[in-house]
């Protein structure tokens, strides 16, 4: 017999056989003393994305030509959803459970209903994208190929408004970021130079230029953007050749654009990414690694290995976890202590080699007692009623007829 047990303050997996003895053994994951690979999948890819509480990290896995949908609770694979291509990015509507994705040489946008993970009606582009956002009202697309401005969908109709730039150069394969409130949307262009970073506001009927950089003044070669996913004050545009002096990644205020200070990766700055954490920063600039800084002192604090050449990351379980997509794998680095988020109570079990007639439930630290008859090869506590908070001391009493050495035989089991 095998008897689940979940209480609100720790995930816990009891196992007990019912004639050998019980054992014991928990199913958690321990705080971080380093940082640690505790995941990986066979998948490349440029770009990455996760759901806005963490659970749920999205793969465009490039190399099967699939999505990819990772548990980070329980550091499980739950979906994989073929695309009619390869994968360039993903962008989550969660309020209307949608998943938008970009294909190489396809003029759609993918779209995914995440209540089955179904293929929907694709949305028409003009030409292929690359990089793409949902704000609250518009979907905005970068073009794969050489184009004049960013795409524009409206969103509850898929009607598509035409392209803008208010005289950005976008190029081809732009970056583009939204701020934490969709209030305005960055644009960086990616392997030109001089470099250009643009942010527009997006909240009246027109996208209106606010403020990019003067011509040259950030390097050359783009590569990533990040933006402070907690209040939106500053990004970050990595740029092959460095922002300033020497190879570094400069942390700008998002309003005027100017120097906050600066992360001297090195040479060559490849991916930068600001964590939900609120105080780290992660940096690539050569392959196999990733640079771990503090975002408010400006100097590294840690550093880790990865497999390849990092291309973009996503924050999970509030920081303390880090997706890492390359170009040889996907995986899941834990860099923070892990905060277990409260579990719904569970008492169930299942039975082998047993058929239980009466099994009795008791919380011992309120006396509420449950009877469950007939209960056969499983069982469920929860369910018939009994009421469990954490720290109760909880017993169950099963009776049920075993088989041993031929002959059926009746025991009452307590655990």
């Amino acid at each position: 017999m095998k008897v689940f047990c979940q209480s609100p303050a720790l995930k816990r997996i009891a196992s007990l056989t019912l004639i050998a003895g019980i054992t014991l053994s928990s199913l958690s994951l321990p705080a971080a003393a380093e940082i640690e690979k505790v995941f990986y999948l066979d998948a490349t890819g440029v770009q990455v994305t996760a759901d806005a509480a963490g659970h749920y990290v999205y793969i465009p896995d490039q190399k099967h030509q699939r999505l990819l949908i990772v548990d980070s609770t329980t550091l499980e694979e739950v979906a994989s959803i073929a695309l009619p291509g390869q994968p360039q990015d993903i962008a989550l509507d969660e309020q209307q459970q949608r998943a938008y994705v970009t294909v190489e040489g396809i003029n759609q946008v993918i779209v995914i209903d995440l209540t089955n993970n179904a293929l929907l009606d694709p949305i028409a582009l003009p030409q292929p994208g690359y990089e793409i956002e949902v704000s609250d009202y518009d979907i905005f697309v970068t073009t794969y190929g050489n184009g004049s401005g960013i795409m524009r969908i409206e969103k509850s109709t898929y009607t598509f408004f035409g392209m803008f730039s208010e005289g950005v150069l976008t190029y081809q394969r732009g970056a583009i970021e939204l701020t934490p409130d969709n209030s305005r949307l960055i644009f960086a262009n990616r392997g030109v130079s001089p470099g250009t970073l643009a942010v527009f506001d997006i909240t009246s009927d027109s996208p209106n230029l606010l403020i990019k950089n003067a011509h040259g003044d950030l390097g050359g070669n783009g590569q990533a953007i990040s933006v402070d996913p907690i209040a939106g004050d500053f990004v970050s545009y990595a740029v092959g050749g460095g922002n300033g002096p020497g190879y570094t990644i400069a942390k700008l205020d998002i309003d005027t654009l100017s120097w906050l200070g600066e992360f001297n990766t090195g040479a060559y700055p490849r991916a930068v990414h600001h964590s939900l954490d609120g105080h780290s920063t992660y940096t690539n600039n050569s392959a196999d690694e990733v640079k771990v800084w503090d975002n408010t002192l400006m100097t590294q604090s840690d550093s880790f290995e990865v497999n390849g050449d990092p291309k973009d990351f996503a924050d999970l379980q509030a920081g303390a976890l880090l997706a890492v997509i390359s170009n040889e794998e996907f995986a899941i680095y834990q860099v923070g202590d892990l905060t277990q988020e409260p579990q719904a109570p569970k008492l169930a079990g299942e039975l082998t080699g047993a058929m239980a007639y009466r099994t009795v439930c008791i919380n011992q630290t309120t006396g509420q007692r449950v009877i469950i008859k007939d209960t056969l090869h499983e069982f469920d506590c929860v369910r018939a009623g009994l009421n469990i908070n954490a720290n109760d001391d909880v017993r169950i009493n099963i009776r049920a007829s075993i088989e041993e050495n031929g002959r059926t035989t009746t025991r009452t089991h307590q655990q």
